[in-house]
């Protein structure tokens, strides 16, 4: 055992030495590197209210050049929002005359529809009903059927004629704002 001890001695001589040595030749040493500190003049609530930054020239151009800089990027802002309310709003008038078209168009076809009904249902339902085509009860169930699609498409009349006014009107508002 005792060899082992001097072996682990011998061994952490050399060892120290090459530790210390590296110290001594390191140019990272902690003593002797000094800090540059960088001197930085900037503005807080503190040095406004002195009247060092106020006489200052070097400041009253920094303060200059910063309001500049803001009232411009406020106005590129604007022109943005303008040029986005403009696209938006003919976007929105687009959506609208299309609704607008296609509410025409379903009255029409209603229309003609209602017509082209009116008129069969006149030959059809007055002579074919006496003559014994239809039964009683095909000419029930057939009323029963239009009536059912009569108020389905009432409906959904109704919920586009709602659609197209609720538009209309966020489009008033939009204009008085």
């Amino acid at each position: 055992m005792k060899l082992h001890y001097t072996k682990i001695l011998l061994f952490f001589f050399p060892l120290n030495i090459l530790v210390t040595s590296y110290h001594v030749y390191s140019k990272n040493k902690p003593s002797i590197t000094s800090h540059h500190t960088q001197t930085n003049r900037s503005l807080c609530e503190c040095d406004t209210q002195s009247t060092n930054y106020n006489n200052d020239e070097d400041m009253k151009s920094v303060k200059e050049n910063f309001d500049r800089q803001m009232s411009q990027r406020f106005e590129e802002y604007e022109e943005r929002m303008k040029d986005k309310r403009q696209k938006h709003k003919e976007e929105r008038d687009k959506n609208i005359q299309e609704i607008i078209k296609k509410d025409k168009r379903e009255k029409s076809l209603a229309q003609k529809v209602e017509k082209g009904c009116v008129r069969c249902g006149c030959a059809l339902g007055g002579v074919a009903a006496s003559v014994g085509i239809f039964g009683t009860v095909a000419v029930k169930e057939l009323t029963k059927a239009a009536i059912t699609t009569a108020t389905e498409l009432a409906k959904e009349a109704v919920k586009d004629g709602a659609m197209a006014a609720t538009i209309k009107a966020e489009g008033a508002e939009k204009k008085n704002e």
